[in-house]
């Protein structure tokens, strides 16, 4: 009899499934009911996207030969687009001549992510005074991009007219 862990997926952040399996042998339209044990399952530990081994074990018979075959969890990307993920705060920016570059708090839900881990940022229209956007590109664990506009304000100029004297008669200096 062979019993197989079957292949399970989900995306970065979320829970695993329900681990299943399949049986392969049983004879005589028997079911699985006949086996001894408690079906149990385990997995190689981790988070990050990628693929992890699910084993199933515990089952036993006084009538068959158990192979147990594991099956594979396969971790995706979490879409910045479609999941909970926002950019939570844009520290204000005054216009410096220079191009402006805010790092914003950019969350996934509750979680504070982290620049160049989950994320990248890149900023367009962010030299002048007014609207700019910046673009937030998941890497690692994420994938997918979303925007976010932000004001780069007026910096304050003061011009002050100078104090001058002349004798009187004389032209204006």
């Amino acid at each position: 009899l062979t019993i197989t862990a079957e292949d399970k997926s989900k995306t970065f952040g979320e829970a695993d499934p329900e681990f299943t399996v399949t049986y392969a042998g049983l004879v005589n339209g028997e079911q699985a009911t006949v086996l001894n044990g408690t079906l149990a399952f385990s997995r190689v530990s981790g988070e990050d996207v990628g693929t992890y081994a699910i084993t199933a074990s515990g089952l036993t018979s006084d009538n068959y030969a158990i192979t147990f075959k594991t099956g594979t969890l396969t971790i995706s990307k979490k879409s910045v687009v479609d999941q909970v993920f926002s950019i939570a705060t844009i520290p204000s920016v005054v216009y410096t001549g220079l191009a402006q570059r805010p790092e914003p708090e950019v969350k996934d839900g509750s979680k504070t992510m982290v620049l160049n881990t989950d994320y990248t940022l890149s900023y367009t229209a962010n030299t002048n005074a007014g609207t700019a956007t910046v673009r937030v590109t998941g890497i690692g664990n994420y994938s997918g991009t979303t925007t976010q506009t932000f004001t780069i304000t007026k910096a304050t100029l003061t011009i002050t007219a100078e104090d001058k004297s002349k004798t009187f008669g004389e032209a204006d200096p």
